[in-house]
């Protein structure tokens, strides 16, 4: 019975939670003259509190909404 519980509780969570993705855009920038260590520094700001920046060589790794995706 408590797995049905836990399972119930985790069904009831999945539309909010693609509610939260559908507001925001992905994206996967690949850089040309700089390293995404040196631009993570400034780009969180620009995510909002909504978004996620991450990078690894050439590439940054955004998730924001659409305005802030048009900003960056």
């Amino acid at each position: 019975m408590h797995q049905f519980k836990v399972l119930f509780c985790l069904i009831c969570l999945i539309p909010v939670s693609l509610m939260v993705y559908a507001e925001t855009e992905f994206k996967i920038i690949t850089l040309q003259h700089q390293f995404a260590d040196n631009l993570l520094p400034i780009i969180p700001p620009m995510v909002g509190a909504d978004g996620t920046a991450t990078g690894m060589q050439n590439q940054l790794i955004l998730r924001a909404s659409p305005d802030r995706m048009r900003e960056i």
